[in-house]
């Protein structure tokens, strides 16, 4: 319990530095000698830094196949607040993830970032997948987040102005 309200700590001080402290996280993460407590550490603090942090893209996306689960979880987390259609393809793969958080948050992460593709390869993954079947509740969120996707898509598509007016059809 003194471990966790330690690291805790040490994560609130990290997220006050904000961007002041992007330089070393650019190193931690660009070092692939890096231990996967200090990588998952890193990732989740710029997840709650609240400034811009689409540099740390291109850093992170091959966490998202790391052996470390931690590590995965962390960084599909990051990508659904700074991920772009360019990485949501890599996010389909993790939703028959052997980690049970990885894979809820690659759903949530498409539903996020995904495009017309996701959304085909989610209805692909849905229909014929058989990783993680037997899990009831996955199946149940992969739709619910699928649907999500594809409502956030017709949005998108829809006029400017339909989207604005609340008396449009």
């Amino acid at each position: 319990m003194l471990a966790s309200s330690t690291d805790n700590l040490h994560h609130t001080w990290l997220v006050e530095y904000g961007a002041e402290a992007f330089p070393i996280y650019q190193d931690i993460l660009g070092n692939t000698e890096s231990e996967p407590d200090v990588i998952a550490g890193v990732i989740s603090v710029l997840s709650d830094v609240d400034a811009p942090k689409r540099q740390f893209r291109e850093l992170v996306v091959p966490y998202l196949s790391h052996k470390d689960d931690g590590v995965r979880y962390t960084s599909v987390f990051l990508m659904k607040q700074i991920g772009t259609r360019e990485e949501a393809s890599i996010l389909v793969a993790l939703l028959s993830d052997t980690d049970k958080l990885v894979r809820y948050e690659a759903a949530e992460a498409l539903a996020v970032i995904g495009s017309q593709r996701e959304l085909t390869a989610m209805d692909a993954w849905l229909l014929a997948g058989t990783a993680r079947r037997e899990n009831k509740h996955h199946l149940e969120h992969v739709k619910k987040c699928r649907d999500k996707l594809e409502k956030r898509l017709k949005e998108a598509a829809k006029p400017k102005d339909a989207r604005s007016n609340p008396f449009s059809h």
